[in-house]
């Protein structure tokens, strides 16, 4: 088994709420599509 590089064992942990996640990347693409769209009309 290979070991851990040091620098990756005193790294911290990141937490990662999918719910906020995909509210926020749906909040993204839904204004990036309008922007897209009325750029079109």
């Amino acid at each position: 088994m290979a070991s851990v590089p040091e620098e990756l064992t005193k790294t911290s942990v990141i937490k990662i709420d999918e719910s906020q996640l995909r509210g926020h990347v749906d909040e993204v693409v839904r204004s990036s599509v309008e922007e897209t769209l009325n750029s079109l009309l």
